[in-house]
């Protein structure tokens, strides 16, 4: 009963955020619990960089001392700037369920061990539109269509 709740409420914040312009602070540990609440949502999340596999994607975790083994991908189509491993972020973006063969052909990720791929089969997947470091340097390029 206690998950249907924290589900409803969290469809609400989503409707009340992002009717207002601005997409919702979601925790990431909320995110990797129910992240079928979230799929096709756009969201604000924070965490710290964890792995980087190229300028495209890496993984984000909660900020905490010790890894605890559960972290998001984001995908970054256009970078700016890539990824530091240990760097604290807030990603917004849209989240999506875990499409291998299209992350592994379009984000060249056909080096990576099957283990890694095979974790992530259940993880979301945040196709990020902005990614913006502690001190303010952004990750994503603009879009084409800016000066």
């Amino acid at each position: 009963m206690a998950s249907l709740v924290t589900s409803f409420i969290a469809l609400f914040l989503l409707g009340t955020a992002t009717a207002a312009g601005v997409p919702p602070s979601v925790s990431l540990t909320d995110l990797l619990n129910s992240p079928i609440t979230y799929l096709g949502h756009e969201i604000a999340v924070s965490g710290r960089v964890h792995d980087v596999y190229n300028s495209h994607v890496f993984t984000v975790e909660e900020v905490r001392p010790f890894y605890n083994g559960r972290d998001a991908i984001v995908v970054v189509r256009d970078p700016e700037v890539i990824a530091v491993s240990g760097s604290d972020v807030t990603i917004t973006g849209i989240v999506q369920p875990f499409l291998r063969g299209e992350l592994e052909s379009e984000f060249n990720l056909t080096g990576l061990p099957p283990d890694v791929l095979n974790r992530w089969e259940t993880r979301p997947v945040i196709f990020a539109r902005s990614v913006r470091t502690r001190r303010g340097v952004e990750l994503v390029a603009p879009p084409s269509d800016c000066p």
